[in-house]
């Protein structure tokens, strides 16, 4: 690719820049976490700086970054004496974007079964606090993303579609007023945009009625119906859940 730096330094004191320092540590990190999760390194494998410097070209400091990150995300563990293990799937940070996009390569139905029963909760309150609280712009919005749903859908253009879906959903969360339900709009985001990354359908038998639910879902936060708001937002949820059982 274009820009790509020369050979990496192994003792991690080079001048390399930032940025392709970064990159390099962003394209590590997506190998080695993916095989993490797939079960490629299973649980307690040792991962050797030195093995892996030698097979990805990088510096020690390269590799070190990558250990540090996947040890952010609970991937694994620095043990005296022992080095860096790979963790049990009960310690990843599940939620995390990045995880998540990793798990749907191999794991895509029973991570969205997962995650659809999290955002059923999550999302029917959401909704409610949305009918209260979003500005009469935000509901403008809505309910545009709504109309966008439904012309992409009607033109097969899936594309249009997932770029409408979580931007509407995106929208009812960050809408409910509620800082700590808008920060899930980035695992929902994550998990929706995995439809794409897994290659799965975006328009499918269950999106005529989906498309509905949306409609009148921004219809009933237009309202400030919060009761209808919420068992919207559920029926969504569950329309969803349905694909997957």
């Amino acid at each position: 690719m274009g820009g790509e730096p020369g050979p990496a330094r192994d003792d991690g004191q080079g001048s390399a820049d930032a940025a392709p320092r970064l990159s390099l540590h962003a394209t590590v990190l997506d190998v080695v976490g993916s095989e993490i999760v797939a079960g490629t390194l299973r649980e307690n494998t040792t991962l050797n700086v030195e093995e892996l410097r030698e097979r990805f070209g990088v510096s020690r400091t390269v590799i070190r970054e990558t250990l540090r990150s996947l040890q952010a995300l609970g991937l694994v563990r620095a043990r005296s004496k022992v080095g860096t293990q790979v963790n049990h799937s009960s310690s990843w940070a599940l939620l995390n974007p990045a995880i998540i996009r990793w798990r749907a390569a191999t794991g895509y139905r029973d991570q969205m079964v997962e995650l659809l029963q999290v955002r059923r909760g999550i999302e029917a309150t959401a909704a409610r606090l949305a009918a209260a609280n979003m500005t009469d712009d935000e509901i403008a919005r809505l309910v545009e993303l709504s109309r966008t749903l439904a012309t992409a859908a009607e033109a097969n253009d899936g594309e249009t579609f997932l770029n409408a879906d979580t931007a509407f959903h995106r929208l009812l969360l960050e809408g409910s007023g509620n800082p700590v339900i808008a920060q899930f709009a980035e695992v929902v985001t994550a998990a929706l945009r995995t439809r794409d990354h897994a290659d799965q359908p975006l328009i499918i038998e269950t999106t005529a009625r989906g498309l509905a639910l949306h409609t009148r879902l921004a219809e009933a936060i237009a309202s400030r119906d919060v009761e209808l708001a919420e068992r919207l937002a559920t029926a969504i949820a569950d329309t969803t859940l349905s694909e997957f059982t």
